[in-house]
């Protein structure tokens, strides 16, 4: 079995913080965000005040980034109430600058919703964190720069006019949001594939995005969904695709033409125009057929769908709502990883407060009374997960240094009110130029940017706020921390539970088409869909993690059980597709399925999560009967069975 030490895992996190991605990512976003924040800069310089015009630029940079935060709703939607989170935040702020108390309640209970809404939406739980350092920053600015009401209302005055810019064109195709999302998925793919085709091998299970599109689809009104059936079938075959990817080996030569494809699917989706060219011929295996279906979706093609019935609009919104608070009320316990991330990142954020202002003005060398820097970076440190916060934390560190010596370096030259609007926006447009390469080069700019605002004399309190509030993050983090390898073993038994009544229910529908109830079977697979992907991101999160003593799957393991995952998961979506729809079609013989399924997956998931090995007589699969689908899924089943119980037996 091969397995992952402390220092490779060390190694492999802190390289993956200092990677350097792509720049000028989503031009036309990018542009919009930075006319607005050279408008309102524009207007403070035309009223002469230099105080207006900083005000004017920090609220519109803090209403720019709001559109910029990944979102699932309309890009109007999102800006204009970004812009009114942020200056209800910042009037929070100023309200409570004098009762520091009242600050250090409301920063922990906004850091902590935020955390436990990333079970939601990460971008409404990234929102509402930036949301809480708007907040902190006004309260310690604020009583020293204007009064209360007047900073609050050029701070939304430059908010406003970057969510007005959210307007301009380009408009995009309709559904452009969920189309985004889709486009991602495939544009995640296309990279993958295209890593893998170079020989390397980043073990990606593509969670992420697969949760991100199926969240944005899922976002639309029932009666809209017939609407954005290519967008599902989209998504069907992208969670296949990112099942082939996985099964095949790294040089494989048809993953450079599969990639090229992908992204032309991609491409395709989010400007909702065919491909282009004459169609490639399917390439051979799963992956190939699985990529001619996608291109054949983004072309136009028909797609079967089933009309939903109209149920109003207060109908789908109270629905709405009711999944959103049972989905967080789901995390409020002290075991769910979601409600640890969003404990932890409440306590590390307010200590990180109290420890920043309680430091002063480091002798005389900083600026007292500024402890948001310290937050702020023991915020976006803190991640979920081992390998984001040790390589967060080691980015934004270096990244720190750089941009308070440029800042202190550009806070030296004599400057007239153009001069410092010309500064204010030229480093807010590096920042957007390059926030997609990476948390070095993105913290950075804004570290020279708050550097420059403050004068320069604070790029000793930032470097030495950036390393506290990193080591405050990674120590909250290895005191009470989630192992994403202790969880793989109740996130596969919960997936193998969900999966066999998911495969009983279909036999079922051999046995007696329309017996099963639609709307069950629907919520039954979007339960196993679920806890499916919810294994593979933790899974992927594990594979980053070192490997420690007495855990249930090694990195070998790991990798085969993920494939013989996605193999169930394909034999299913096979055996639903050719369950028959009329009783003349019906395959009474199949009875025994239905037992067996259920049987043999439960008893997947006891031996995975206890580890113990059935005793007793193994179920043996029926005889093949009604062609090969349910003889081949119940194969798939039965491998995955042998390999649980084979990897129990090595650890045992």
């Amino acid at each position: 079995m091969t397995s992952t030490t402390h220092r490779a895992a060390l190694r492999r996190a802190v390289r993956a913080g200092l990677a350097f991605g792509p720049v000028l990512q989503d031009r036309a976003r990018l542009l919009r965000v930075a006319l607005g924040i050279c408008l309102a800069t524009a207007l403070g310089l035309v009223l002469g005040d230099e105080l207006v015009e900083t005000l004017l630029c920090v609220g519109a940079f803090f209403g720019g980034v709001g559109s910029l935060i990944p979102h699932e709703r309309h890009r109007f939607v999102v800006a204009w109430a970004s812009a009114a989170m942020f200056t209800i935040a910042a009037s929070v702020g100023a309200a409570l600058h004098a009762v520091w108390p009242a600050v250090y309640v409301v920063l922990f209970a906004g850091m902590f919703a935020s955390g436990l809404l990333r079970v939601v939406s990460v971008g409404l739980g990234v929102r509402l964190l930036f949301a809480s350092i708007v907040m902190l920053i006004v309260a310690e600015t604020v009583p020293a720069v204007a009064t209360a009401g007047e900073a609050v209302g050029w701070i939304g005055l430059g908010a406003a006019i970057s969510a007005a810019c959210q307007f301009l064109p380009p408009y995009g195709p309709r559904h452009g949001t969920q189309r985004l999302a889709v486009s991602g998925l495939y544009d995640a793919l296309a990279l993958g594939a295209q890593e893998k085709a170079g020989g390397i091998d980043q073990r990606r299970s593509y969670a992420a995005p697969l949760r991100a599109a199926w969240r944005a689809v899922s976002l639309l009104p029932a009666r809209r969904q017939a609407h954005v059936a290519d967008l599902l079938g989209l998504l069907t075959e992208g969670e296949r695709i990112a099942g082939d990817l996985h099964a095949m080996r790294t040089g494989e030569p048809t993953l450079r033409a599969s990639a090229e494809q992908l992204r032309v699917v991609a491409t395709a989706v989010r400007t909702a125009e065919p491909p282009t060219g004459p169609t490639p011929p399917a390439g051979s295996g799963p992956l190939g057929e699985s990529v001619a279906v996608a291109r054949r979706l983004a072309s136009g093609s028909p797609v079967e769908s089933a009309q939903p019935e109209h149920t109003g609009v207060l109908v789908d919104l109270r629905a709405s709502l009711a999944r959103t608070i049972a989905t967080v009320r789901a995390q409020l316990r002290w075991e769910s990883p979601v409600f640890r991330h969003a404990m932890r990142l409440a306590v590390a954020a307010t200590l990180a407060e109290w420890v920043g202002r309680a430091a002063g003005d480091w002798g005389g060398i900083g600026i007292a009374g500024h402890g948001f820097w310290m937050c702020l970076t023991a915020a976006l440190v803190l991640f979920p997960d081992y390998a984001e916060t040790i390589g967060r934390g080691v980015a934004r560190t270096a990244g720190t240094l750089v941009g308070a010596l440029v800042g202190w370096g550009l806070a030296q030259v004599p400057t007239s009110p153009l001069v410092h609007a010309v500064i204010l926006c030229g480093l807010l447009a590096g920042y957007l130029v390059f926030r997609g390469s990476g948390q070095l080069w993105l913290i950075m700019w804004i570290a020279a940017w708050v550097s420059y605002l403050l004068g320069g004399g604070s790029a000793f309190t930032r470097l030495v706020d950036t390393v506290g509030g990193a080591v405050i993050a990674l120590a909250v983090f290895l005191v009470w921390p989630t192992w994403h390898r202790d969880r793989l073993p109740a996130a596969f038994a919960t997936w193998a539970r969900e999966q066999g009544s998911v495969l009983a229910t279909t036999a079922t529908a051999w046995v007696a088409p329309g017996s099963a109830d639609d709307a069950y079977l629907a919520e039954q697979r979007r339960a196993t869909r679920d806890a499916r992907l919810e294994f593979a991101e933790t899974a992927e999160h594990a594979l980053h993690e070192p490997t420690r003593h007495h855990v249930a799957f090694d990195d070998e393991p790991l990798g085969e059980l993920l494939g013989l995952v996605h193999d169930v998961s394909r034999r299913s979506s096979t055996l639903a597709a050719l369950a028959p729809h009329d009783g003349a079609e019906a395959c009474p013989a199949a009875a025994g399925y239905v037992t067996y399924f259920d049987d043999v997956m439960r008893s997947v998931a006891t031996t995975a999560e206890t580890g113990v090995l059935p005793g007793g007589q193994v179920t043996a699969p029926p005889p093949r009967v009604c062609g090969d689908a349910l003889a081949d899924t119940a194969q798939a089943t039965e491998a995955l069975a042998a390999a649980v119980v084979r990897f129990a037996a090595e650890r045992s």
